[in-house]
Order: C-alpha cells, then sequence, then structure tokens
C-alpha cells in the first residue's frame, strides 16, 4: 500500500541447508518505507495468532490490507503508516488464494456461504442469494459451466454437479468488462 509492501504467512528458510526452519502461518511483515524487497523480522504483525487459521491471501484495497484466512476475514487499517486491526468477520474466509479479487467497484470473494462484496462502505455485502455447498457445487472445467457476477447481485447460473469434496473456485476479474468471472472447479491447495 503506496510506501510500503506487506506480506504473509512467512517461512524462515535456515541459511546454511536451505530448509524450512520455521512457518509463521499468521504472521505479517511490512517493509520499510520505500524499500519493497526489504523485510526485516522484526517490522511484524501477527493477525489471529494461534487460531490455526493460516494467511490464504492478502488483497491492498484504498488505504486497508483485506487479510483472508480459510475461516475469517481481518481488515488491516494502514493509513498515515500505522497499522491496525479494525475488523475481524468470522466465516467470511476464503478456501484458496484465487477466492478473491480486487474490483473497481471493491473486493470481491467467495466462499461455501456465496459471494461477496468488500466495498467503499468498509462493509463486507453479500451479492449472491445462493448458498455454495462444497458437496454439491463441484464443476467441470467447461467454459459454458463458467458463472458470471454482474453488478446489482444477479448471478447466472447453470445446473451444478458434483465430483468430488473439494471446493475451491478461482475468480478473476475483467477491467474492460467489469465482470467478475469464477470458475467453480478449483482444487484446494
Amino acid at each position: 500500500t503506496g510506501r510500503h509492501t506487506y506480506i504473509g504467512n512467512i517461512g524462515e528458510m535456515d541459511p546454511d541447508t536451505g530448509e524450512l526452519k520455521a512457518r509463521y502461518s499468521s504472521r505479517i511483515i511490512k517493509s520499510p518505507s520505500n524499500k519493497h524487497h526489504t523485510f526485516p523480522s522484526s517490522r511484524f504483525l501477527d493477525i489471529g495468532l494461534n487460531d490455526g487459521d493460516p494467511i490464504v491471501k492478502m488483497i491492498s484495497y484504498k488505504n486497508k490490507i483485506l487479510v483472508f484466512k480459510r475461516q475469517k476475514l481481518f481488515v488491516l487499517g494502514t493509513a498515515q503508516g500505522l497499522d491496525r486491526l479494525e475488523a475481524t468477520y468470522r466465516g467470511y474466509g476464503i478456501p484458496g488464494t484465487e477466492g478473491a479479487v480486487k474490483t473497481t467497484k471493491g473486493v470481491v470473494f467467495v466462499n461455501n456461504s456465496g459471494i461477496f462484496l468488500y466495498d467503499e462502505t468498509n462493509n463486507v455485502k453479500k451479492v449472491s442469494h445462493l448458498k455454495l455447498d462444497p458437496y454439491i457445487i463441484q464443476i467441470r472445467n467447461n467454459p459454458q459451466d463458467q458463472h458470471r457476477f454482474e453488478e446489482g447481485g444477479n448471478l447466472q447460473t447453470n445446473i451444478w454437479s458434483a465430483d468430488d469434496n473439494e471446493f475451491c473456485p478461482i475468480l478473476s476479474y475483467s477491467q474492460t468488462l467489469e465482470e467478475v468471472h469464477i470458475e467453480m472447479n478449483g482444487k484446494g491447495r
């Protein structure tokens, strides 16, 4: 966000062997001002420490960072260089890295409860009326099986078919068309 870069779900490598020495799955490290490739281990913030839920994805939006874990969404305020936890939304996590995307309207994300938008009002809004059941909605990789989100919360749907119990949708965004595309056949990572 601006003059700083943030990284999350940190792995510490052993300098001698190159092997993973420690994993800090709830940790965020902030770069010094204007040093976007430098991450001192002393500049960290732990989000939801010891909750057993790793950071999956982080997206900057306005003067905030949305920190997605699998079960929760944390909103980190970054105004004036000060980082502070502004909100925690239980049940608004995402199953994988491709489950959230930034758009011109805000950040759209999907989980097994539906499709949501975090917008300039700093609130999470449900934009679908479907409950997405991970045991029912596994869709094969077929262009006609892709779903399209349109402004106003309308979701064009097809028939859903069960394949297996993994649920990890993939979101993509076309800025030209102002459309979010949802592929419902992703596998959890």
